[in-house]
């Protein structure tokens, strides 16, 4: 499957902010273990594009139930890049809302030309006490 992508408003269209369905099978309730999604040998030029976004600390975001959810994309120390390679996706409901969501990024593997990534995730769903309606807050300034 292809990942497919799309603007939520116009606005996001002419800023350039570009939404994409990342394929990833997350179902209510339902935890799922380290799976993996994607197997990518790394070329020269996916190599190069991967040291970029190192070197200039880009991040990646990420909705669920049009909560947001960061992650780095990967390190730099000294000479070697490493990127993040398995998400670990925290998922808070409380009755049959979701309420929270959260990312921790694992397994650092190095890149160069010729790896394979093998890139997995995870799915923890717990129970939370945050209300439908207080579930913004975190976001906000206090």
């Amino acid at each position: 499957e292809g990942i497919s992508h799309y603007h939520e408003t116009l606005g996001e269209n002419i800023l350039g902010v570009e939404l994409a369905f990342s394929g990833l099978e997350i179902q209510f309730k339902k935890n799922v273990g380290s799976t993996v999604y994607c197997r990518q040998t790394l070329t020269k030029k996916d190599n190069k594009l991967l040291m970029y976004a190192i070197k200039n600390h880009y991040w990646y975001q990420m909705y669920l139930d049009d909560l947001p959810i960061w992650a780095i994309v990967g390190e730099q120390n000294e000479k070697e890049f490493t990127v993040w390679t398995h998400r670990k996706i925290e998922i808070g409901y409380n009755e049959d809302r979701i309420v929270d969501v959260s990312v921790t990024t694992e397994k650092k593997t190095q890149i160069a030309e010729g790896a394979v990534l093998e890139m997995s995730y995870e799915v923890v769903w717990s129970k939370s006490s945050v209300l439908f309606k207080d579930r913004y807050d975190k976001y906000l300034d206090a």
